[in-house]
């Protein structure tokens, strides 16, 4: 996470169409800016990923994932990685991403919907609930409960508050 130039990623591979964003979605009320979290500020040493090798899986029907994917090349060899991408459809993705018991993958792209409120996308972080990422994350009790307490909360500064907790943590535990 505190590799990734997400306003590059903005303004490079989607021509300045949309907005980083962190754990919740950046355009609605109350969402965890990508600034706010622990990785947007990590000192990186510039030969972090020395020796690394791994690859970034997309599937092909989404032609803005190449040009993010290539960004993160770019910012992963930076860092001194060694990144191959692998392109497929969307069936094999599937496959290798949700349905292989681990995930048959290094990193891969793609991308949630923001829904109508910044606290629905955050149980994607629980694989005990969401169930499709059983493959490629783990359970963390306290990032579980801080789902659920962020959600109980109505809007204002303490749900906002909530929020952030649920951003900190996912960013932590960097699996997403």
């Amino acid at each position: 996470n505190a590799l990734i130039d997400r306003q590059t990623l903005v303004d490079v591979a989607l021509a300045g169409a949309a907005v980083p964003t962190a754990v919740t979605p950046a355009n609605l009320p109350r969402a965890c800016a990508p600034d706010s979290v622990c990785s947007a500020s990590a000192e990186v040493p510039d030969d972090a990923l020395a020796g690394v090798e791994a690859s970034i899986l997309i599937y092909n029907s989404d032609p803005a994932l190449a040009a993010i994917a290539q960004l993160i090349q770019q910012q992963l060899e930076a860092a001194g990685a060694e990144i191959e991408l692998e392109s497929v459809d969307d069936g094999t993705f599937g496959e290798r991403v949700y349905v292989a018991q681990p995930g048959d993958f290094d990193i891969a792209l793609s991308w949630f919907a923001g829904y109508g409120d910044a606290s629905i996308v955050t149980s994607w972080w629980n694989p005990e609930t969401a169930f499709f990422n059983v493959g490629f994350t783990q359970a963390h009790d306290d990032l579980s409960e801080a789902i659920v307490a962020a959600q109980g909360l109505e809007p204002g500064a303490e749900r906002a508050e909530a929020l952030q907790t649920v951003c900190d943590l996912a960013d932590e535990y960097a699996e997403m």
